[in-house]
């Protein structure tokens, strides 16, 4: 079992635009050969169609130029606002869900950190910062009071690169959601 800490941040309004078919089978089979993708994509199946995760949007929007999408109405400026967000997009043409084929702005943004941990790890490193934490129940923490955990912390158990992760999720939550922000721990 694995625990992820993260900002809770406020998404785009409507992350998700329907396109044509055609276009979300090309731009995904465009994004599934090019060799600066490292991601998850899958083409011509039967079940799902076509469908690329986690694409970073400058990358899909030279495809999308590259492939002459721009006659999409909406695709290029979609891409261009999850540009200006920071954030990823997928493209997929549904073909499993019977919604219409659409690219979607991710939920994460490309600069906001997170930490993917086993649960003993994440338990032990809250628990040693004085945040009760377990892995059974997930929770939201107070971003100041991790961030004020962190910078009080002097226990020789703690490895400091992983006090110092778990600062910078605090910080980022803080500025980016203001002295309320909360930080996921799930």
């Amino acid at each position: 079992m694995s625990v992820t800490i993260q900002a809770i941040t406020k998404r785009p309004a409507s992350p998700e635009l329907a396109i044509s078919r055609a276009a979300a089978s090309t731009l995904a089979r465009a994004i599934s050969t090019d060799p600066n993708y490292i991601g998850c994509t899958i083409t011509e199946d039967h079940q799902y169609g076509d469908f690329a995760l986690d694409v970073p949007a400058p990358l899909a929007l030279n495809l999308a130029k590259r492939e002459k999408l721009q006659g999409e109405p909406g695709l290029i400026a979609h891409i261009e606002a999850a540009i200006s967000a920071n954030s990823y997009v997928s493209v997929a043409t549904n073909d499993d869900s019977h919604s219409p084929p659409s690219i979607r702005i991710n939920d994460e943004r490309a600069d906001e950190p997170v930490i993917q941990w086993s649960a003993p790890r994440a338990e032990h490193l809250l628990n040693c910062l004085g945040i009760g934490f377990s892995s059974a129940k997930p929770r939201s923490i107070p971003a100041a009071i991790l961030k004020r955990a962190c910078l009080r912390s002097t226990a020789q158990l703690l490895d400091s690169h992983d006090v110092a992760a778990v600062l910078k999720v605090a910080e980022y939550a803080l500025a980016t959601g203001g002295k309320c922000a909360l930080v996921n721990a799930s």
